[in-house]
């Protein structure tokens, strides 16, 4: 090769890489082009401002103007933004879109300072930046999502920043599947607001209105159909506090091009490649090894192949990409020996699979949960990946992300994640995921009181189930001398001069998946003294009262969120220097969300306060706010009580000697009185009347189908009579939250259903009574007292269905079901009644 040859050969490498740097640099940053040409033109009305009240932030919008084109990929963003105040200059002064550049790009049509109608352009290609943003960093997840953005200058009070853009390219993981969700809220304020998505007419768009929200207008343009929203009732976000993670007041609109969960499965299992994946060696010497270990045993098999996803592969995700949603190959977690949610649970999954144990990836949201089961089939309702174990055509779920875990594999702990979409061939609805049954602690506290010396304080607490992973993988990263603070500084809020006398001591079960801490400390001056000379301390149980939420702070007219499953047992127990008094009544709560517990117990100078605190779901409904106050205060009251030398004190207004039971509704006892009164008097009346005869056979005895009629009508008696002691007639706390909630007329539809349940005892009663007794009465009144029953039932439910407060709900499903079994009921018996040849000899004329 001559020298010349030689310097062109490298010359050319040289362009080369030049050519690929340029190119790769080029790939990065946006464009700038005038607006498409496919774009729905709108009617805006610039002046149109909202109220005032409304706007937050500084600024309002507008205009938003959000349209899709699936034809082109592409995703169109016009917005207009006011700044009404020196704080919106500092919130909006910059423009900025983030993109996946692997497969998106990012074209600025305009970026425009408007001022006083003068226009000036602010798009200038030096000033768009691109960085990489990685917000989900501290979680340990990298998207390789950019952002471009310009810093306008300048920015001044009653400026208007108009900018728009479009963002080229969907993500090819969903493989032209489209999905979205539209939220008509805001962080502030709108004028003018348009969502528009235009599709071509053969694609087959599904929809679905949550929060009443106002779904699409369809037309037709040419060989496209335009889905469109102009100018909707849009709100503004508030902060709701308190509330369940699943709960949404806000309208919105879910949009898919899925028609059934099983197209769902479809896309999944052609993403995660039908678990069809080769094993590297490696990762078969490892199976190996627990095959040896585990023998017949697929349980313990299973438990070594999840405690090493768990805790050798550690959480990363590299979600860049089509792998947002696409696993990485098993044996590359395997040996890289990292993955994200999916990644370990396909890791799980394949490997159990390989045992011949059937298990499958199941996607769930962590946040919606239950509310899973009310969604849309989507590709985009999931943010969570988990292992479902196939059994008994049932499945059982377990978590590869959590770390810690211990104990038997059947009793492993999964969070109440509601339901999966279990990715499994053929799999077409959604299963609910039962949660962990043991979420449990148990918590001793004793103390060792001296009036004059310093007293001694020692708790013991037993974490089980779910609440010892969780110790156990919070302790992994904690120093002895860091978790001695931490315990310390927990008491040191109520106990300012504790001391700890020794070093905390851990006991860890793993097969009973228990974890123990002992903790000892000295407080050397328990007693403080107040401004008259009193000597008092304080009984806290702190660990019951961060449990039950303070209905005070949390979201109007919303459900108050629980933790579920939870069981706390708390005992505090007092060794005081010489007798002592106990005036503390005991206080049972039980409902369909929540228990709670107290009593006390006195021996001599040693005094035991028992607590106890469980949950039943996730949240309490609003139709239960209203008595959850009422529980609050009595419960609160227990929970912080002041130790004087001559007794208790409470901390709040809790008075130990007022009845905490509910006080009666005496208008509903009136009530009930009246009508049992009055159905006393109509059923003696009716009693002293005769019908014509059928035939006056006097010996003629039951048998056949009126015996099993006379048991069915003793039953009904014993079945109306427990339920009417079940329902809270007299309850005046329920009275005062059905006037909360829907006024007089759910008071009175409570009425109703009172005078009817007593009409049902009353009415049984004397059926049976005349049944038993074959007076000739039996069959004309046995059918007035069904029809009567179909009637009030049909009532109920008509007066349901226009009451706000009960139509749609579960009291209304079960009404419903309710009148359709009395109406079946009614119909079977009533023509036994009139066709039978049995009834006509049986009943006979009696005076």
């Amino acid at each position: 090769m001559t020298i010349f040859s030689r310097l062109f050969h490298e010359a050319m490498v040289i362009l080369l890489l030049l050519l690929i740097a340029v190119t790769g640099f080029a790939g990065d940053k946006v464009q700038l082009s005038a607006e498409p040409a496919w774009l729905i033109n709108h009617n805006i009305d610039l002046a149109k401002k909202p109220a005032t009240r409304l706007i937050s932030n500084g600024y309002y919008l507008a205009l938003v103007d959000h349209q899709v084109n699936l034809v082109n990929r592409t995703e169109y963003m016009h917005i207009i933004r006011e700044v009404v105040n020196e704080t919106g200059v500092q919130n909006v002064s910059d423009v900025s879109v983030s993109f996946s550049p692997s497969f998106q790009q990012v074209i600025f049509h305009k970026v425009n300072l408007v001022r006083n109608n003068s226009i000036v352009s602010s798009l200038n290609p030096r000033d768009i930046k691109i960085v990489q943003e990685e917000s989900d960093a501290d979680n340990f997840q990298y998207s390789g999502i950019k952002r471009a953005y310009t810093i306008l200058k300048d920015v001044r009070k009653g400026d208007r920043i108009d900018f728009a853009y479009s963002v080229i390219g969907f993500n090819p993981v969903f493989k032209d599947k489209y999905a979205d969700k539209i939220y008509f809220a805001l962080e502030t304020a709108v004028s003018n607001y348009f969502e528009t998505i235009i599709a071509p007419k053969t694609r087959r768009l599904f929809f679905q209105s949550v929060n009443k929200a106002p779904l699409a207008t369809e037309t037709m343009q040419g060989d496209l159909k335009l889905y469109s929203w102009s100018n909707p009732d849009v709100k503004v976000w508030q902060s709701q506090p308190g509330v369940p993670t699943w709960f949404n007041n806000y309208p919105c609109v879910s949009v898919t091009e899925f028609e059934h969960w099983r197209g769902v499965v479809d896309w999944g299992m052609e993403i995660f490649k039908n678990y069809d994946y080769p094993f590297s060696p490696a990762l078969d010497n490892e199976i190996a090894g627990w095959r040896k270990t585990a023998g017949d045993d697929k349980d313990v098999f299973s438990s070594l192949a999840l405690r090493f996803v768990q805790d050798k592969i550690r959480y990363l995700g590299l979600e860049i990409g089509v792998n947002t949603h696409q696993p990485h190959d098993p044996s590359e977690v395997f040996q890289q020996r990292f993955g994200d949610c999916k990644d370990k649970a396909l890791l799980l999954a394949t490997i159990l699979q390989k045992e011949g144990i059937p298990a499958y990836v199941a996607l769930v949201n962590t946040s919606e949960r239950d509310k899973t089961k009310e969604a849309v089939p989507s590709i985009t309702v999931f943010n969570h990946a988990i292992v479902a174990v196939e059994r008994n055509r049932d499945y059982f779920f377990i978590d590869p992300t959590a770390t810690g875990q211990r104990g038997e594999f059947v009793n492993t702990y999964i969070d109440g994640y509601g339901y999966a979409l279990v990715l499994k061939k053929g799999q077409d609805t959604l299963s609910h995921v039962e949660p962990g049954y043991l979420n449990e602690s148990t918590i001793v506290e004793r103390f060792d009181i001296s009036y004059t010396d310093t007293s001694r304080f020692s708790v013991s607490t037993i974490y089980s189930g779910g609440r010892a992973d969780d110790l156990r993988n919070s302790i992994a990263g904690m120093s002895s001398t860091e978790m001695d603070d931490n315990y310390k500084k927990y008491y040191s809020k109520t106990y300012e001069d504790i001391e700890q006398a020794a070093p905390i001591d851990i006991e860890d079960d793993g097969l009973k998946n228990d974890l123990t801490v002992k903790e000892f400390y000295a407080i050397p001056s328990l007693w403080e003294t107040d401004e008259k000379g009193k000597k008092s301390f304080e009984v806290f149980a702190k660990a019951i009262y961060e449990e039950i939420p303070d209905p005070s702070a949390v979201f109007k007219d919303a459900p108050v969120a629980l933790h579920f499953p939870l069981s706390v047992h708390y005992t505090i127990e007092l060794n005081m220097p010489s007798s002592w008094e106990l005036n503390l009544p005991g206080i049972h709560i039980k409902n369909e969300s929540y228990q709670f517990d107290f009593v006390s117990k006195l021996e001599a100078n040693k005094i035991k306060l028992k607590y106890y605190f469980k949950t039943f779901r996730d949240h309490i409904p609003v139709s239960e706010i209203a008595r959850f106050k009422s529980d609050y205060k009595k419960i609160v009251a227990t929970l912080d009580l002041n130790m004087t030398k001559t007794g208790f004190e409470t901390a709040t207004s809790f008075d130990p000697d007022k009845e905490i039971d509910v006080p009666v509704n005496l208008r509903m006892v009136v009530l009930a009185f009246l009508t049992i009164v009055g159905l006393g008097f109509l059923l003696r009346f009716l009693n002293s009347r005769n019908v014509p005869v059928y035939y006056e056979d006097e010996n003629r005895q039951l048998s056949g189908w009126l015996i099993f009629l006379a048991v069915v009508l003793g039953l009904g008696i014993l079945v109306n009579i427990f339920n009417f002691t079940k329902s809270n007639f007299f309850d005046k706390e329920s009275w005062a939250l059905l006037e909360t909630q829907g006024g007089s007329r759910l008071q009175n539809i409570l009425r109703l259903e009172m005078v009817l349940s007593l009409l049902a005892i009353c009415g049984n009663v004397a059926a049976f009574y005349w049944l038993l007794r074959r007076r000739d009465i039996f069959p004309s009144m046995f059918i007035w007292f069904l029809g009567t029953n179909v009637a009030g039932q049909l009532i109920l439910n008509i007066l349901y269905s226009f009451s706000p407060a009960i139509a749609h709900t579960e009291i209304m499903n079960s009404a419903v079901i309710r009148l359709g079994r009395t109406a079946i009921f009614a119909v079977i018996w009533i023509l036994y009644i009139l066709r039978s040849e049995q009834v006509k000899a049986t009943f006979t004329k009696t005076s």
